[in-house]
């Protein structure tokens, strides 16, 4: 008897268990937005730094050059030191020339695959440190 009254109490037999479609469906639901809102921001911060990264290898290869001209007194795009990656394909130009040798030189690395996605397109830096880049804030 005080069993039947237990089971009358509740609305719920004591056989019932796991999750109604309803909250299965919310639970799914809130993981789709919360999925639509990070994952392109998430994206975002990798295409960030690869950016970021790429930054540096220009200013390693600045400063390779600056060396070799306190040596020879020319810049020589040879020696540059970059190599292409998955995600930039570097140039290099002396004096408006490509793989030249002079008194100015312009390094550039000019954005591929995905990384063609980020706002800043193409980065570049030249003898005089001027860095340029598709929107102000890209050289922080």
């Amino acid at each position: 008897m005080k069993e039947l009254r237990k089971h009358r109490s509740s609305n719920r037999l004591p056989t019932d268990k796991g999750f109604t479609l309803i909250e299965l469906m919310i639970v799914v639901a809130v993981i789709g937005i919360i999925a639509a809102i990070a994952y392109p921001s998430y994206m975002e911060h990798v295409r960030r730094s690869h950016r970021v990264d790429t930054q540096g290898q220009l200013l390693d290869g600045a400063q390779t050059l600056e060396r070799q001209y306190t040596l020879k007194r020319a810049y020589d795009c040879s020696l540059h030191g970059l190599s292409n990656t998955e995600r930039y394909t570097f140039s290099c130009a002396v004096n408006g020339v490509a793989n030249g040798s002079g008194q100015s030189f312009t390094l550039q690395a000019t954005p591929r695959g995905d990384q063609t996605k980020d706002h800043c397109g193409t980065l570049s830096i030249n003898q005089r440190t001027e860095t340029s880049a598709a929107e102000g804030d890209c050289w922080q």
